[in-house]
């Protein structure tokens, strides 16, 4: 491949890589938005005080993946900001997952490698 197919190339990757990132941050901004219309609407009213928004005054309680699966089942505004949120973490993960993936495809192996760890 001549430098100016690699240059195109090089573009067209950047091009999808920005659009993974991007698209997953919008999708993650949608779903965080709606279960808080959901929770608003839903006649929870908001929280009374700062600590209590923050949560300082609650356990941390874990998280399973049946109870967000459970909860979206019901309509639940929490299981739907969750989901939200597991967008958020996991776009940059589906985007190196990606550049692994462009890497391979390039025969690139010290940059498979360097993508993978």
């Amino acid at each position: 491949q001549t430098a100016a197919e690699l240059n195109t190339l090089d573009v067209q990757e950047s091009v999808w890589l920005g659009h993974v990132l991007r698209t997953g941050v919008l999708i993650a901004g949608a779903l965080v938005l709606l279960g808080l219309i959901l929770y608003f609407a839903g006649g929870h009213g908001g929280p009374k005080s700062l600590d209590e928004a923050l949560g300082k005054q609650t356990e941390v309680q874990p998280v399973h993946p049946r109870d967000i699966v459970d909860g979206l089942r019901h309509g639940s505004s929490g299981s739907v900001i969750l989901v939200g949120l597991l967008v958020l973490i996991l776009t940059p993960t589906v985007r190196v997952a990606l550049t692994v993936v462009l890497f391979m495809q390039r025969k690139e192996p010290i940059f498979v490698a360097l993508a993978a760890i």
